[in-house]
């Protein structure tokens, strides 16, 4: 089983935005930010303020996706310092 890093695109939006809620739904930090909304809206949100988070100057996503199947495995965002 091997694993390959690539650039994250706009299109990836949606899998990247379930995969960070639903990794940290049941997180105590998460749980005490944002009390009584539910997981839903919290991903409506993010998909909506994605192009603009994705677009900020600095930033810079990869993902994680199974060689073979193309399944996405997970993500990271760095943030290098403007110039």
């Amino acid at each position: 089983m091997s694993f390959v890093l690539l650039p994250v695109s706009l299109e990836d939006c949606v899998r990247l935005v379930h995969a960070q809620h639903l990794g940290f739904a049941d997180d105590a930090f998460t749980r005490a930010s944002f009390p009584n909304v539910p997981l839903d809206a919290k991903v409506a949100d993010s998909i909506e303020r994605w192009p603009a988070n994705f677009l900020a100057p600095g930033g810079i996503y990869m993902m994680t996706v199974h060689e073979d199947t193309g399944e996405f495995i997970g993500y990271s965002k760095l943030q290098a310092e403007p110039p």
